[in-house]
């Protein structure tokens, strides 16, 4: 058995419980899957905020299970988690959940981007998802009284701060034209 043989059997043991494997090895396969989630909640933490955290460390499980890390950073998994939510029976009633997970991820590429030119990030959602994610990033937890309606949001960090703001639809189709 070759090194690579020998790492790819190791990985698979790891990320696949039904394998078997030595008792002692369960350690090794519930730190794997923490990193995972406590990766997911530093990725989202908008998300983690609105679910509130033991609904979401079961969410972030079950992707951990069918999405392992792809590349050694951290910080850059789960870039598959919206398009989850979507599908994730239990986010079925939080119709903004997929919408609010995107932007905690333009965010977060918008913090990590180089410093040479200002990343933009954009989107358009037929749900309140910016008002939500925007007041609950910001630490407002009474979303009574956000207006359901379609909306968009421009995500930028032009001077080291990620900035976010609301666009009106005309705002967001000249962006998607340029």
């Amino acid at each position: 058995m070759t090194l690579a043989d020998f790492q790819d059997r190791f990985v698979r043991t790891l990320l696949e419980p039904e394998l078997p494997a030595p008792p002692a090895f369960a350690v090794y396969r519930n730190t794997v899957m923490k990193g995972c989630v406590d990766a997911l909640l530093a990725n989202y933490p908008t998300v983690a905020r609105l679910v509130g955290e033991e609904w979401f460390r079961a969410a972030a499980l079950r992707f951990a299970r069918a999405h392992p890390p792809r590349v050694p950073m951290l910080v850059e998994y789960g870039v598959d988690f919206p398009a989850f939510l979507e599908t994730f029976a239990p986010a079925a009633e939080l119709p903004y959940l997929p919408g609010v997970a995107r932007l905690d991820r333009f965010w977060t590429e918008c913090h990590l981007a180089p410093d040479e030119s200002p990343p933009l990030r954009w989107a358009w959602f037929e749900v309140p998802a910016y008002s939500i994610w925007s007041r609950t990033r910001a630490g407002d937890t009474d979303l009574s009284d956000v207006e359901w309606r379609a909306e968009g949001a421009l995500l930028t960090r032009p001077n080291d701060v990620v900035q976010w703001i609301a666009l009106q639809r005309h705002e967001y189709l000249l962006l998607e034209s340029l």
